[in-house]
């Protein structure tokens, strides 16, 4: 009996023992988690994710400043996702400043822009998605007014006054 107990203790022992070695044996050195991280920045930056590929530059310049060419890519990836900020930005302006003035087609064009600009934390998507059910609601009214007026000039004033009625109901300019 006491072989077999032997035998068992041996083995969960054993069992145990190639466990830790194998957790101990994956886990990568301080270098390598650096050296994987820096190939994953350029992954990211070969593929156009500027955003991704600037924040783990940063991270690994932050841990271990000079490392290879991070610097290099760093700006070049950086500088890459001010411009597309600030085109979203300008872009969103525009648009904004097209809405005041009425030219609603202008002003959908520019947003539209704006919401394809490749960021992964656009800061004014909620802004424009207002803007575009804005648009979208008052070209509505500005058809609804327009078949209204040409109903009038047919002689069909019962018909246009039920569209123009419509148009005022719901607030229409």
């Amino acid at each position: 009996m006491n072989y077999c107990r032997n035998i068992d203790l041996r083995r969960f022992l054993a069992c145990g023992c190639l466990a830790a070695l194998l957790t101990v044996g994956v886990r990568p050195t301080r270098a390598q988690d650096i050296e994987s991280r820096y190939q994953q920045a350029l992954d990211f930056f070969n593929h156009a994710k500027m955003e991704e590929s600037c924040e783990l530059l940063q991270q690994i310049d932050k841990e271990k400043p000079g490392y290879k060419q991070t610097k290099t890519y760093l700006n070049v990836a950086c500088s890459q996702v001010k411009r597309m900020v600030k085109m979203e930005e300008d872009l969103y302006n525009e648009g904004v400043q097209f809405f005041n003035q009425g030219r609603y087609d202008d002003a959908k064009q520019k947003f539209d822009q704006a919401s394809k600009v490749p960021l992964r934390n656009p800061h004014y998507r909620a802004q424009i998605s207002r803007y575009l059910r804005d648009i979208e609601g008052r070209q509505n009214e500005e058809r609804q007014f327009q078949d209204a007026v040409k109903l009038f000039q047919a002689g069909k004033y019962s018909e246009a006054e039920g569209r123009f009625s419509s148009v005022a109901q719901g607030g229409g300019a």
